[in-house]
């Protein structure tokens, strides 16, 4: 009997001790944004199918950014103008190419307006339902969009339903990054968490390329058939229309968050969520942020002015009409496209990692900010540029800094935001964004079909970009509150 007695509490000992040893090391796998011990590699594989999903519906939906009308306008216009100069025996003019092409950019950025209506109940209903249903809704809603422009150019159907297809598109588009970082959040700790979300803005960006780089390569490998082209133009944009879809459905069939918090600060916001879903609360919520966190609003303006001026200004299309003053210059759309890509996809990443490495939000933000604001200048004066490899060097500096921005910006009002409502401030800073790029085409969209007016407008953006960057430079470091939840959960 003393023996069982001993042989209990030895066994009685051993658990508490090896509770102890798991209490100890587990606040220390958070800490290193590892998943607890216990949880098995099933949850781990999870969290890399969640973040492939998230990554391809990101890119499939940026992918829908250019319309196949406009695709298809823009090439006919292109190559009627390039007729009508052979049989003139004249070379193409500067001002009929900026003409059409302004006319290709417009339409996106008018449904851009308009889906702003429709940001806080956006937001709002991902506080309140999570990620899963919001992300096969938006799935849905981008090939609603796609199936809706490819049925109104070849069916012959109205503007409007162009235009409506294009509102369904930018409202995926608009709320995907809000969402992507809720996801990201909530299945990969802080070491790794800026890296992941520099990861996702990288398949935007890639996208993007994707969408603008298929009909080019379309009409190369027809040998400029034009009439071919025309003809099998609309198969890439229906195959395009079922990616989002497919995406969305594993990401549904995912759940939203894991059962254990892959984080002590993830954690300590489960647990602070307020039980108060109203749309009405979550608005006062959102304003009292804003209102009483002044670098959070000087975050915001900076990032809406970046943001906006680079999807007016520096989008691929609008490299059509910056580059048309140089002889053949449209067959360096292509090379430059690329070029922009990958310098952009590699200024996120750079930025993903010294975020995880240093936690200077403010110090990057500023740097990159800075280096933006300096090469955009370069930009407008490549207008008149003859050297390509300023051409290409401008852009690509430009892509680059940009896109270090942005993961810092977008982290540091999370960091500021914390533990509230971290996935909807980074909806209001792209919802910014799109309001000034609405408003800047609206004002400017048709100033470039002369030089001069062009680069005006160049330096007018410019000027903007230099309020950004006081903005910018005006912020207080980051409070890191995520991160010191981590660390005072961990002591």
């Amino acid at each position: 009997m003393a023996v069982n007695d001993q042989s209990v509490a030895k066994s009685a000992i051993q658990a508490k001790m090896a509770a102890q040893v798991e209490e100890q090391q587990q606040p220390k796998d958070l800490e290193e944004g590892k998943p607890p011990s216990g949880r098995g590699w099933q949850e781990g594989a999870v969290r890399w199918a969640v973040l492939l999903a998230v990554t391809g519906l990101v890119a499939s939906v940026a992918a829908q950014e250019f319309t196949v009308q406009q695709h298809y306008n823009a090439f006919a216009n292109l190559a009627a103008i390039k007729d009508d100069a052979a049989a003139a025996n004249e070379t193409i003019s500067y001002k009929d190419l900026a003409i059409f092409v302004t006319q290709w950019a417009l339409p996106p950025y008018v449904a851009s307006l308009i889906a702003l209506v429709a940001v806080l109940p956006i937001l709002w209903i991902i506080e309140i339902k999570g990620v899963r249903v919001v992300v096969l809704a938006l799935g849905l809603s981008a090939s609603a969009g796609v199936l809706l422009k490819v049925a109104a150019n070849f069916l012959g159907l109205p503007n409007l339903t162009i235009h409506t297809g294009q509102t369904l598109i930018n409202l995926s588009r608009f709320a995907l990054l809000p969402v992507s970082h809720r996801l990201c959040v909530a299945w990969f700790g802080p070491k790794c968490i800026s890296l992941v979300c520099s990861v996702v803005f990288f398949c935007d960006s890639f996208g993007i390329l994707i969408g603008f780089m298929t009909p080019h390569l379309m009409l190369w490998t027809y040998d400029n058939n034009f009439s071919q082209f025309t003809t099998h133009i609309v198969y890439p944009f229906l195959f395009m229309s079922m990616l989002p879809i497919a995406f969305s459905l594993g990401a549904f069939f995912i759940n939203g968050e894991p059962k254990e918090a892959p984080s002590a600060a993830e954690k300590m916001r489960r647990k602070l969520e307020t039980p108060d879903r109203s749309f009405v609360s979550f608005v006062k919520r959102l304003y009292a942020l804003f209102a009483g966190d002044t670098n959070l609003l000087m975050d915001a303006i900076g990032f809406g002015l970046a943001y906006g001026i680079v999807m007016m200004m520096f989008h691929p299309i609008r490299l059509t009409v910056l580059f048309k003053i140089h002889e053949h210059s449209e067959d360096l759309d292509l090379p430059v496209s690329v070029v922009i890509a990958a310098c952009g996809c590699l200024g996120a990443v750079v930025s993903g990692l010294v975020l995880d490495y240093t936690r200077r939000h403010q110090l990057l933000g500023q740097c990159a900010y800075s280096g933006f604001f300096a090469f955009h200048i370069a930009l407008v004066v490549s207008v008149y540029s003859r050297s390509e490899f300023f051409i290409f060097f401008s852009y690509g500096s430009v892509s680059f800094f940009f896109s270090a921005y942005v993961p810092a910006a977008l982290e540091y009002a999370a960091e500021r935001s914390y533990p509230g409502l971290e996935s909807s401030t980074s909806g209001v800073l792209l919802a910014t964004g799109y309001l000034v790029a609405g408003v800047f085409t609206a004002c400017f969209g048709t100033h470039f079909a002369d030089p001069k007016d062009a680069t005006l407008t160049g330096y007018i953006a410019s000027a903007l970009l230099l309020v950004g960057l006081v903005f910018s430079a005006s912020l207080e470091d980051s409070f890191l509150r995520r991160h010191r939840a981590d660390r005072q959960n961990s002591d």
